[in-house]
């Protein structure tokens, strides 16, 4: 009967050990708490990272920034960089020099996989000299302007002169200047560099395919893009012209801006105007018909 009691006891005991329920949470919550720890991502580890401490990674952070900062300086051209640029570009201008001006264009040449050689440089400064007063023409940022992109490298500025800025249109009297990646490669914007190089050219060609009286090579010059222009509306700007020449060799000659003026030697003048955007041009003529 002693045994029995003694026995009794010990279940007992063993009883209420099992049901302890700090045993239990804490047998379920350790392995809980260590599966977090190690799914834990690595930058979420309080005081250490890569066996670096706090202050270690701030003293790495500094240095990182400094050289950071230094090696992106000649990559971040400021308006101070801008205005010397703009001003070379002004300076050859106001020089007529056609060489340096070809070669302060290199780079935008490589941009539109043009080769901007002395000749069209000397279109270029033909373009300038006549819708710019060269002599007083200044260029001065335009910080509210829509190309002003300072943190990509780009600074937009305005021509200036002393003549009355309200006779400009088209963005003609606007300059944008721009870095390359390294810094030290410029593109310059304006359409009297993009565009008016290659008027002359295309003004030539029109009119050599209008006195050849050739509708389909005219309608195919015509197309300025992916659409077609129809032979009919070659045929009549032919025909519009032959009636204006009255048999005779048209006179083209250049007047301001993107505008030619022909004259049939008969003291009667027709004008139509070189029209460009997007990297294409294109001729704006009353004797065009629509379609």
């Amino acid at each position: 009967m002693r045994v029995f009691m003694c026995m009794l006891l010990v279940l007992l005991l063993l009883s209420g050990c099992s049901n302890d329920p700090n045993v239990q949470e804490h047998a379920i919550a350790t392995p809980d708490v260590g599966e977090r720890v190690e799914d834990q991502p690595a930058d979420q580890d309080s005081g250490v990272q890569d066996g670096n401490t706090d202050t270690d990674r701030e003293e790495m952070s500094d240095t990182g920034s400094e050289e950071s900062e230094q090696a992106e300086d000649p990559k971040s051209p400021d308006l101070s960089t801008a205005y010397d640029e703009a001003g070379k570009l002004l300076d050859a201008l106001k020089a007529r020099d056609a060489s340096v001006l070809a070669g302060l264009l290199e780079y935008t040449g490589q941009f539109h996989a043009i080769p901007f050689d002395q000749g069209m440089a000397e279109n270029i400064i033909k373009g300038f000299e006549i819708n710019f007063d060269l002599d007083s023409l200044v260029a001065e940022a335009n910080e509210e302007g829509t190309s002003w992109l300072p943190e990509s490298g780009q600074f937009e500025f305005i021509l200036k002169d002393n003549g009355d800025a309200s006779r400009f249109d088209d963005h003609e009297n606007v300059l944008l200047v721009s870095f390359g990646e390294n810094g030290s490669q410029v593109y310059y914007y304006n359409p009297y560099i993009r565009y008016f190089p290659f008027a002359f050219d295309m003004v030539s060609r029109y009119m050599q395919l209008i006195e050849a009286e050739d509708a389909q090579g005219l309608a195919a010059f015509l197309n300025p893009d992916d659409l077609d222009v129809p032979v009919w509306v070659a045929e009549e700007t032919i025909n519009q012209y032959k009636k204006f020449l009255d048999g005779a060799s048209p006179a083209v000659r250049y007047q301001d801006k993107f505008l030619f003026v022909v004259s049939n030697g008969q003291g009667e003048e027709h004008l139509f105007q070189i029209v460009y955007g997007d990297g294409l041009m294109g001729i704006r003529d009353e004797f065009i018909p629509e379609f």
